[in-house]
């Protein structure tokens, strides 16, 4: 393998975690497991592929995530909609991607968009995924498409603008809370959404809602 090829498999790869460790399973382990759900979503579609067959999928990311298991880490098998947990507040979901790799592993992916990290929603999920996976020896991630997942944006990795920040503080110290009309008005470029979330994240502002609410008047606030 060239070194930019295996530069892309190590950076791909370390998108995931292994809470319980890494589990090698028989080959065709996900051949049993039919699709629990249809997916439906106007931005869905189905990736047709020689080796998997039929493989449905809900979003451009999704879409994009896929592909990236398949021809960077070289799946053996790839599913989706194949999976169904419950939070511990009683949401029932269905995590986008199951794959399994060459050597027998399991991933399952989650694909979010970034401003939905701070749905509280979605962070229930994110932790129940991972619980879920800390049984199995799964890796897990939850990525928003663009090579960034849930624990790089949690630990600061996406903070590059500081008038983002100083913004955020500002907002946060006239009103308690903020919405993301606010920050459409101030930052329209999507570039600078990443540092918003990674700060909010690390100091525990979320939404009760998704971000991306048409009205854009859905609040974050500091978790109590």
């Amino acid at each position: 393998m060239k070194k930019n090829q295996q530069d892309a498999v190590t950076n791909y790869f370390e998108r995931f975690q292994f809470p319980g460790g890494i589990t090698l399973y028989p080959l065709g382990y996900l051949k049993a497991l039919p699709a629990l759900r249809t997916t439906s979503s106007k931005h869905g579609g189905t990736i047709q592929s020689k080796q998997f067959g039929p493989i449905p999928f809900e979003s451009r990311r999704e879409k994009q995530e896929i592909y990236r298991i398949m021809k960077i880490l070289a799946a053996n098998d790839v599913r989706t909609q194949v999976l169904e947990l419950v939070t511990p507040s009683g949401k029932r979901f269905y995590p986008d991607i199951m794959a399994q790799l060459g050597d027998g592993s399991i991933v399952i992916v989650e694909v979010k968009h970034i401003l939905d990290f701070l749905w509280d929603e979605v962070i229930e999920k994110y932790q129940t995924l991972l619980a879920y996976c800390a049984d199995r020896g799964y890796g897990m991630a939850m990525l928003d498409g663009r090579w960034r997942d849930f624990t790089y944006v949690l630990e600061g990795g996406t903070i590059h603008f500081q008038a983002v920040i100083e913004w955020f503080e500002t907002v946060i110290a006239k009103k308690g809370t903020f919405t993301m009309k606010d920050l459409r008005q101030k930052f329209k470029e999507e570039k600078y959404w990443p540092t918003l979330v990674s700060y909010c994240l690390m100091n525990q502002y979320h939404s009760h809602h998704s971000f991306r609410d048409p009205r854009w008047e859905i609040a974050v606030t500091r978790s109590s």
